[in-house]
């Protein structure tokens, strides 16, 4: 297969368990692809750090799109974005075919409404179908996957419901999250006969999703926060040293970046102050 949206497909049709990494990078993506992994995710929070702010989907379009094309178009193995929310079905139409036109394999995107951050309850189901309408009708054939995010709001039958109506409508793949503990998977899986993804955590092989009937086992945001903190250390010895030798030689000090220090980064608290300012909380 040619085409990003072929390629997924393909490792879909194989009936395997796959690892799905994210990458935050051309770098990075490619050293995902020689590592040996089959495909790449690029979450949301890694379009926001690109621009130094929260991930509270404060990118337009237009830059997401060009953050994840930039990516997708440099590998070969096919990749996902999360394209973030604020979107309806006639936005939603075109911007699937610009996400497919950058060279992505698939978007992913889910039914909960949040902005700036705030959470605004979830889509109407008969609203997120419009929009997955509106993907499958845009996309030649890019996977359209589906984050259901009501799980701790509206419980398991009515999740487990949405991700039936979201299926019919044409969902290629469907995200239980937080659906946890993870043996929940099993659950869905047994009444939803459309291939699972799920988000797996440093200490959780994928292995984790096979056994629990999940296709697709997704490590998000891993890389990035372990290249971030591997600066941070090397900052750090800098600062308290004069020296670089450790971190030079690969060395770790163990050291992640403090909360504080990452909301500086991400301008975390002018985003608030102008959030409360404008009555968005």
């Amino acid at each position: 297969p040619r085409t990003a949206g072929a390629k997924f497909r393909a490792l879909l049709a194989s009936g395997e368990t796959f690892e799905n990494v994210a990458a935050h990078d051309v770098l990075s993506a490619r050293m995902v692809e020689l590592s040996g992994f089959p495909s790449i995710y690029i979450g949301g929070s890694a379009m926001a750090e690109y621009y130094g702010e929260p991930g509270w989907a404060l990118t337009t379009m237009t830059q997401r799109i060009e953050f994840a094309g930039h990516i997708a178009s440099r590998v070969n193995i096919p990749c996902v974005a999360d394209i973030d929310e604020g979107y309806e079905p006639l936005g939603m139409y075109r911007n699937t075919r610009e996400f497919e036109r950058a060279g992505l394999g698939g978007i992913h995107f889910g039914d909960r409404r949040a902005v700036a951050g705030v959470n605004r309850g979830m889509y109407t189901e008969n609203e997120m179908t419009d929009m997955i309408h509106a993907a499958v009708d845009a996309r030649s054939d890019m996977l359209v996957t589906v984050r259901l995010q009501g799980f701790n709001d509206e419980g398991m039958a009515r999740t487990l419901e949405r991700g039936a109506a979201y299926a019919a409508a044409g969902a290629d793949v469907l995200w239980f999250v937080p659906f946890n503990p993870i043996e929940n998977q099993l659950q869905a899986a047994a009444v939803i006969d459309t291939p699972l993804m799920v988000q797996l955590f440093y200490d959780q092989p994928v292995s984790v999703a096979l056994d629990n009937k999940v296709r697709i086992a997704v490590y998000a945001s891993l890389v990035q926060n372990i290249a971030a903190s591997a600066v941070y250390d090397a900052l750090t010895e800098f600062r308290n040293t004069g020296t670089w030798t450790a971190s030079a030689k690969g060395q770790r000090l163990g050291n992640t970046i403090p909360a504080e220090v990452r909301q500086q980064l991400l301008q975390t608290a002018d985003h608030v102050a102008r959030r409360e300012r404008y009555n968005q909380d």
